[in-house]
């Protein structure tokens, strides 16, 4: 065990670097363009139309500006005795990201729908078992990637987590209630493996592990503390492009 994580240390270190997943380079056109130009002249104290031939390469840079979209599957681990109410349930994760070189901001939609594995006392009110409830969780966060070589990236993260619970079948807990919302800190790190689509766009299969010091008992107090969210997905990722006209 000791030297596979030497093994796997070495390589991170050896690997983590200067390498960008962006390519930053010039992309021309094999061929120029011609463009024809006209510009005002005075002759004989009078105004003509002079016109002069250019000839450029039409090129592609690509902005540190980009977008990452990703959809993927979680799994959640609540203490028990959250688990006792929710279960250790799954759902769909959508993500966007807006990227600036390797630093990243962005915003996680985590909805799902379950029925409660049991009632639930909050503030006095005893919500039945078998309530269909939509536990949704809202991530905004900050990340910041790590390129190694053959494009495979690790992106450590810090952020904020909300829940929201919305009630399905009102009809079982009476319309005027809603479960109050909580949320917290949220860690996490991902990894990914890209793979070239374009110049600058690329799919991505990715890995993430998280953790949310999210207080349940601010809903009610038979509830635990925090939770796991192991998740895998598929990404897009692209950089913006300026056109580049170059004179030859």
């Amino acid at each position: 065990m000791k030297r596979i994580i030497l093994l796997l240390t070495t390589i991170l270190i050896g690997e983590i670097s200067h390498c960008q997943i962006r390519d930053d380079r010039l992309i021309c056109d094999p061929y120029p363009t011609i463009i024809n130009k006209i510009i005002p002249k005075i002759v004989n104290d009078q105004v003509v139309d002079s016109t002069y031939t250019i000839r450029v390469l039409k090129c592609v840079k690509s902005s540190p500006l980009g977008l990452k979209l990703e959809a993927g599957y979680s799994r959640y681990f609540y203490s028990k005795k959250t688990a006792d109410w929710l279960g250790q349930h799954g759902g769909p994760n959508f993500g966007l990201t807006f990227i600036f070189e390797n630093a990243n901001v962005g915003v996680k939609f985590k909805p799902w729908t379950l029925d409660t594995k049991n009632s639930l006392d909050i503030n006095g009110y005893v919500l039945p078992i078998m309530t269909k409830l939509n536990p949704i969780k809202i991530d905004y966060f900050l990340s910041y990637n790590f390129n190694l070589q053959r494009n495979i990236t690790f992106e450590p993260s810090i952020g904020y987590t909300r829940s929201i619970f919305v009630i399905m079948n009102e009809e079982s807990a009476g319309s005027s209630f809603s479960i109050p919302k909580t949320g917290g800190l949220v860690l996490g790190i991902s990894s990914s493996k890209y793979f070239t689509l374009n110049y600058n766009e690329f799919l991505s299969i990715f890995g993430n592990v998280e953790y949310a010091f999210v207080d349940y008992t601010k809903v009610s107090s038979d509830l635990g503390y925090g939770y796991f969210d192991f998740t895998i997905g598929l990404a897009f990722k692209g950089y913006f492009k300026k056109l580049v006209l170059k004179r030859i």
